[in-house]
């Protein structure tokens, strides 16, 4: 859902809300002494986490809104693990995802982004996505030529992701050998994109 000014505040937090709502009603299969962690953690992530994540990826959020997320993230994580806050228990948000196999939310959104990057580069020139983003028959973003306001520019999806991808790849002419539609090709750009977005 799109706001009259443009920013993603409301949909987040409605977002957000609904998740909560969800996990707040599978409350017993946490405490469920039967079911083991792992499968907790599918029943979370097909159940919650899908819900809030479910083509997000198309917009970019700011740092607070991606705080908001993996601090979400780590409350539901710690109740199912039984895990009070680290104030109490003096246990780091990076050990319980650490313990429970899983990443922070902030970088499954950015893997999501750079994937969906790729596949609209690959895309024809006639394509309404690529010729949005991209210059045709190249891999160069199309230059802003609207007018902006006299303030603080907001974060553009198309050149925030595109910067990740350049630093993926460590220069923008390996970008080539990676945006290409053999399987190949794709198959290694999601393995590279992978190890980028866990070392961050």
């Amino acid at each position: 859902m799109l706001s009259n000014d443009g920013l993603l505040n409301g949909e987040l937090s409605r977002r957000l809300g609904a998740a909560r709502k969800e996990f707040q009603s599978l409350c017993k299969i946490w405490s469920h002494s039967n079911l083991s962690m792992q499968r907790k953690i599918r029943i979370f992530d097909a159940c919650v986490i899908s819900k809030l994540l479910y083509c997000l990826h198309t917009a970019w959020l700011s740092s607070a809104e991606l705080r908001k997320l993996d601090a979400f993230q780590a409350r539901c994580l710690r109740r199912i693990s039984g895990i009070a806050h680290s104030f109490v228990s003096r246990i780091s948000n990076e050990t319980i995802l650490h313990n429970t196999a899983q990443h922070k939310l902030s970088n499954i959104l950015l893997r999501r982004q750079m994937t969906l990057m790729a596949k609209v580069a690959i895309q024809p020139d006639l394509d309404i996505l690529r010729s949005a983003v991209f210059k045709p028959s190249i891999f160069a973003l199309i230059d802003d030529t609207f007018e902006r306001a006299r303030r603080r520019p907001r974060a553009c999806w198309s050149r925030e992701v595109y910067k990740h991808c350049v630093a993926a790849v460590g220069n923008v002419n390996l970008l080539s050998s990676f945006w290409q539609t053999t399987a190949a090709a794709q198959k290694a750009w999601i393995a590279l994109v992978k190890q980028y977005c866990v070392s961050l």
